[in-house]
């Protein structure tokens, strides 16, 4: 599964994702970015995904993925719908 880049996420698109807690992938939906303020003051740039299909045993009761920077908790992949 080809990895996806931050820069190449388009807003409304669907991607798989992979997080290292589950066993298998899930499908989410890019919300866009969006500034996070930490207890330090600083703001980083966060990126926010909506679950279309959620992987077996994870995310229970959670509608979104927040990911931060680059990627660091999962792995995006290209979703092809025929697959």
């Amino acid at each position: 599964m080809p990895k996806v880049f931050v820069k190449d996420l388009k807003r409304g698109e669907v991607y798989t994702f992979r997080h290292w807690l589950a066993g298998s992938a899930g499908i989410v939906q890019y919300i866009g970015p969006y500034q996070h303020e930490y207890t330090s003051g600083r703001t980083w740039k966060a990126h926010r995904f909506l679950w279309v299909k959620k992987p077996k045993g994870y995310g229970e009761g959670k509608s979104v993925v927040t990911l931060y920077g680059d990627n660091v908790r999962g792995t995006l992949g290209w979703h092809n719908e025929k697959g």
